[in-house]
């Protein structure tokens, strides 16, 4: 999966993460809070994590869609 701009860019801090029964990742970050199958992370090279939107962009819930999550594995 190709990634977007740095303006699509937003660091995490692990605090901003979680996981919901299903495994999938939620993560709240400028208000919204982002849910991220598992089946779409993407393995983080640096050790960080990351989430890629356009936060001026919205889907039907109000929601800006996710282009790309990374995360370490394991997380």
């Amino acid at each position: 999966m190709n990634c977007c701009g740095r303006a699509d860019y937003h660091a995490l801090d692990p605090s901003q993460i979680h996981r919901d029964s299903d495994q999938n990742y939620i993560v709240d970050i400028d208000g919204f809070t982002l849910v991220v199958p598992e089946g779409v992370a993407e393995p983080s090279v640096d050790d960080c994590s990351a989430i890629y939107f356009n936060p001026d962009l919205h889907d039907g819930d109000g929601h800006p869609p996710v282009f790309c999550f990374e995360t370490p594995p394991g997380f």
